[in-house]
């Protein structure tokens, strides 16, 4: 009887192993530190745009920089855990990926004219 339960759960388990696929194989975290992507919080929705994503030869998790909007500058490094999905940049709501400011040039009016 056992040897029979065995025979049967064994494939059954790794079938279901083999099939089931992480949400972050469906859409890999960039390690080249100059593709630009965004990160979505599973939970929150939370968007952050900008991100480069890099690992270090010890690292488990790749980790990302994003833009911060609100000090107009690169946010602090932060882990990409199974809590974050990337989007490529260009889709979704991931557009634009780098909002980061244009410069502008102030220049002088010209009287008269």
């Amino acid at each position: 009887m056992v040897r029979t339960m065995r025979r049967l759960l064994l494939p059954a388990t790794l079938a279901a192993v083999l099939n089931a696929t992480p949400a972050a194989a469906a859409n890999p975290i960039p390690e080249d530190n100059r593709t630009c992507f965004c990160l979505e919080h599973r939970s929150t929705q939370q968007l952050l745009r900008g991100c480069r994503g890099f690992r270090a030869p010890a690292d488990f998790y790749v980790t990302a920089r994003c833009w911060d909007e609100s000090r107009n500058s690169s946010g602090p490094p932060r882990p990409v855990t199974s809590e974050w999905s990337s989007i490529s940049g260009g889709q979704g709501r991931c557009v634009p990926c780098d909002p980061r400011p244009r410069p502008t040039d102030d220049l002088p009016r010209q009287e008269g004219g």
